[in-house]
């Protein structure tokens, strides 16, 4: 047997650290976010907030009603479920006094672990079982006979009773699922009864004392509950920008299950701690789902999952009706490290793979309908989808809005940004973990933009997977590629084109706007929307008159150009012409100068406006006026 010391090794030592930054580098975030937001406040221009940057605040201003609305509604839902939900809840399962179950299973895999974090992890686990005192069984996937060897060590270290077994079976490598299918069966072969529970938990996680003993009677007191979850806090040896973004996560997390198990439901049972009622687990169509899912996709056909078990036992349950509770006063910490150096890569690499999950899961849950799953969670689940085109709305807009307009917008847009993440952190901080995290509103924004960036790249590529530590990929051919990317591209610019309508910069075509490239053409009688009138005053030759039949028009700039424009108005006596007080009206040959008391027949333009009588004009040469006012002249060659 190999030497296996001991490590010398302390929860939340010097080499894992709880994902927190240090106080120091806190301080001086609160100083930079500060600073950031008075810059911002300071440096935006007053002419921003003109009528043109409605288009900008209704813009990012729907959108964000929607999105922040929904969000506090299930912050409102997570402090309901945590303040009075659940502590009635506990002290229901603690008034009930129901029997321990008859055993306690764990399924444990562990692949390529380092042995300073698996120690503390068994360790923590025999612990609990012993304690528990219930007969136990715990089956460790492993990969190497070093993990075999290092667990004989850590239950000698802890001296596991005799009513604790522990079975060692070795991983063939081909993934995650395998591996538990084949612990499952081990465990099915011992034939557990309906009174027992399965825990499913990963090798590198640690479970604080007493999760055993504050689960249990919560499944007991509630016997329609099929699995229960808790909360999750992280470890790791990374910076404090990378151990805040894992904190921020797992926040994030405890607000988000406590307000979906006020249905009943949640959107995952996580592998990293969940507790299964035995006789589930051990089903054969439940090991079946976690060893051989698989959905039909309309386009990429059969997608097997690589990872994302903790999405098929969720929907197993989901699709029988077994409701599904999130326990908040139970931990288990795990430990986490990025796949890369750099947090936005590591980041990225881990959102792939979660959304990924998520993605080819969410289709079939949601055409499961609300009348099964209940009407909020069912939401939840269409809002995932629409989330990832929502998030980046408000980016988009601001950069085209300072493209096309001013380049303020940007920062009228960072304000916003900073002052509402800020809003949320806040409340997170306070309601979540207690303490103030200034590096969270930085990193709720670039979890918005790579969010809905990592999703939109997932939706069109879900035969793409990666399993990281075990460094096993599925991915597309070639032509199933070249596919993905145009349908991904379609999309993009067909999400862009609609935020360039919704913006304004570009409007809708209509019937009379079609007809500026032929500005010879009668307008439809009645019509009333000119923008095209404008737009063909500048197009049209010198030596042309634009013709106008029996209708209402209006008629307020000549954008850009200095070139006046001539119309000939009416041939007959319907033809009404409304003249925007920024413009100078003069008759053909006339001058800017010259000024036409009204006569019967001819009125000037306050006149003009809303007048019943028909008035007819003709030849008319209309350019930008000198000094724009209401008092603007008109003029008419009278027929």
């Amino acid at each position: 047997m190999t030497d296996t010391k001991a490590p010398d090794f302390a929860l939340g030592g010097t080499q894992w650290q709880p994902t927190t930054a240090p106080g120091g580098e806190r301080f001086m975030m609160t100083v930079v976010l500060l600073a950031a937001l008075a810059g911002l406040a300071v440096s935006v221009p007053g002419t921003v907030f003109d009528p043109l940057s409605d288009t900008f605040l209704l813009s990012i201003g729907i959108i964000g009603v929607w999105r922040y609305s929904w969000w506090i509604f299930h912050a409102l839902r997570a402090c309901f479920y945590l303040r009075f939900r659940f502590p009635r809840i506990r002290r229901h399962a603690e008034a009930a006094g129901g029997e321990p179950v008859d055993h306690v299973y764990c399924l444990v895999t562990s692949y390529s672990i380092d042995p300073q974090v698996s120690w503390p992890v068994y360790e923590a686990l025999f612990h609990e079982v012993a304690s528990y005192g219930r007969p136990a069984t715990i089956v460790a996937a492993v990969s190497h006979q070093s993990d075999v060897d290092l667990l004989e060590r850590v239950s000698e270290s802890v001296g596991l009773p005799e009513h604790v077994e522990l079975v060692s079976m070795f991983q063939d490598g081909t993934g995650k699922r395998p591996a538990m299918a084949e612990a499952l069966r081990a465990i099915s072969r011992r034939m557990p009864t309906e009174n027992a529970i399965c825990i499913f938990m990963d090798g590198d996680v640690v479970i604080r004392p007493g999760a055993l003993s504050k689960a249990v009677p919560i499944l007991q007191a509630n016997p329609q509950i099929g699995a229960a979850t808790a909360d999750n806090r992280g470890m790791t040896d990374g910076g404090g920008w990378t151990k805040e973004w894992y904190d921020l996560r797992f926040a994030q997390r405890h607000l988000l299950m406590s307000s979906m198990s006020l249905s009943g439901k949640l959107l995952v049972l996580t592998g990293r701690f969940s507790v299964i009622r035995a006789h589930l687990a051990t089903d054969p169509a439940f090991i079946q789902q976690i060893e051989h899912d698989a959905i039909d996709h309309w386009r990429l056909g059969r997608i097997n999952f690589l990872s994302g078990d903790d999405k098929s036992t969720w929907f197993w349950l989901l699709r029988r009706g077994w409701g599904m509770i999130y326990l908040p006063d139970v931990r288990a910490d795990s430990f986490e490290e990025l796949p890369a150096s750099n947090l936005v890569v590591g980041a990225v690499s881990l959102l792939k793979r979660w959304y990924g999950n998520m993605l080819r899961t969410s289709d079939r849950a949601i055409a499961l309908g609300p009348h099964r799953i209940g009407l909020f969670p069912w939401w939840c689940l269409v809002d995932q989808r629409l989330s990832m085109w929502t998030s980046l709305v408000g980016p988009v807009v601001a950069i085209i809005l300072a493209i096309t307009y001013d380049p303020a917008f940007l920062l009228v847009y960072g304000l916003w940004i900073l002052g509402t993440r800020t809003f949320i952190a806040s409340v997170l901080s306070l309601l979540v973990r207690g303490r103030w995290a200034p590096h969270w509103p930085w990193m709720l924004f670039m979890n918005q933009i790579l969010g809905g960036v990592v999703k939109t790249f997932v939706f069109f590529r879900m035969d793409r997977q990666k399993w990281t530590r075990q460094e096993i990929s599925s991915t597309g051919g070639s032509a199933a590629g070249f596919s993905n990317a145009t349908l991904h591209g379609l999309a993009l610019a067909c999400f862009a084109s609609l935020l360039i309508l919704y913006s304004g910069t570009v409007g809708l075509p209509s019937a009379a706007t079609l007809r500026v490239s032929f500005p010879e053409s009668r307008a439809a009688p009645g019509q009333e929307d000119s923008s095209w009138l404008d737009v063909a005053l500048q197009r049209l030759p010198t030596d042309r008159a634009l013709p106008l039949t029996e209708g209402d028009y209006r008629l307020t700039r000549l954008g850009r150009s200095d070139r006046p424009g001539r119309v000939l108005v009416g041939s007959g006596s319907e033809t009404r012409l409304e003249i925007g007080p920024s413009l100078l009206i003069a008759a053909s040959g006339g001058t800017a100068d010259a000024t036409f008391c009204p006569k019967e027949g001819s009125l000037p333009v306050a006149c003009l406006v809303g007048d019943p009588k028909p008035v007819e004009l003709r030849n008319l040469l209309v350019r930008p006026g000198a000094n724009p006012s209401s008092d603007a002249t008109a003029a008419a060659d009278l027929p």
